[in-house]
């Protein structure tokens, strides 16, 4: 009898393993009908596309969504080759990828399974130089489609040389702060989005190519700047040559440059508002250091005559 009833459950517990390997074995079959039926390649995982906002028309994209944003796009600060990218817009999906642990393989593209089982699938759309936005595609209640940032500023180098990455800031609230993308720019064939990514949560990090981003002359900051800046840049270089200049004041200069372009924008980011008054008694401390500094040499240069005392 306990032999009967060990060969029963060894067929039972064979039987349940051929059960589940056969549902799944099922649903493969069904992705690939499903596949065949809709024509689509089972290795998508994005979309690329761009598309010209009002057909032609240079309207704001933001009219698009019935969210309200805090600020309007700055300006381009960018070498006016640029300005061509200005009233288009380009999409990026991402879908997750469905996996099953028992196989560990994948298996149907997420942009037909989404449809099948729901999964979220998300379109990132950027409209370069006026903001960035979010849609989640699936159908429910409290599908999230907002801004993710508006247009802001650029992050220059270290020595204000040269774009680094674009900013764009003042999206929707997200907790206590707000929700705001990087777009970092690289070298391609055409104008599309290649990579989009949540680094931190409500941090967006967006990666656009174009054949523009090819070229040095979008790079460097003294080919973007009018005649009269581009001149008063290299001045300064070439009084930096002739040890006029020391690295620090080339650099005011050029930070300097960049205040009368109003393409320099300064922002500290703190987590809360200890940090920041930390941050203040910091600041505080240099300026009272450097001003004792000022006020020995003055008294220094007016002991020896060199200037008036009210001067």
């Amino acid at each position: 009898k306990s032999l009967q009833q060990l060969v029963g459950s060894f067929k039972l517990s064979h039987y349940n393993e051929y059960k589940s390997y056969l549902s799944y074995a099922m649903l493969v079959l069904l992705c690939v009908i499903i596949n065949i039926v809709r024509g689509i390649k089972i290795e998508v995982k994005s979309v690329d596309s761009h598309s010209q906002i009002g057909l032609g028309n240079r309207e704001n994209p933001l009219n698009a969504l019935n969210h309200k944003v805090s600020k309007s796009p700055a300006s381009i600060c960018a070498h006016k080759s640029l300005q061509q990218l200005v009233g288009k817009c380009y999409s990026y999906e991402v879908s997750p990828i469905l996996t099953f642990p028992t196989f560990g393989i994948r298996f149907c593209s997420s942009l037909y399974m989404s449809h099948l089982l729901q999964l979220d699938r998300y379109r990132y759309r950027l409209c370069p130089f006026q903001n960035v936005t979010q849609h989640e595609k699936e159908n429910r209640w409290n599908s999230y489609k907002g801004i993710l940032g508006v247009w802001s500023h650029w992050v220059y180098n270290e020595d204000y040389t040269e774009f680094m990455e674009g900013v764009y800031d003042g999206g929707e609230s997200c907790g206590e702060t707000l929700r705001f993308v990087t777009v970092k720019h690289e070298c391609g064939n055409k104008t599309h989005i290649t990579n989009v990514t949540e680094h931190e949560l409500c941090q967006y990090q967006i990666q656009l190519a174009s054949p523009l981003f090819c070229h040095n002359v979008f790079k460097k900051v003294v080919y973007a700047l009018d005649s009269q800046l581009q001149r008063h840049y290299l001045q300064s270089e070439q009084e930096y040559e002739n040890h006029i200049l020391t690295a620090e004041g080339l650099k005011q200069e050029r930070q300097n440059i960049l205040l009368k372009w109003g393409c320099l924008h300064e922002t500290c980011r703190f987590d809360n508002l200890k940090q920041c008054s930390m941050q203040y008694d910091v600041k505080e401390k240099q300026y009272q250091k450097l001003y004792a500094e000022y006020t020995e040499l003055k008294q220094i240069l007016t002991d020896n005559g060199l200037i008036m005392p009210n001067k």
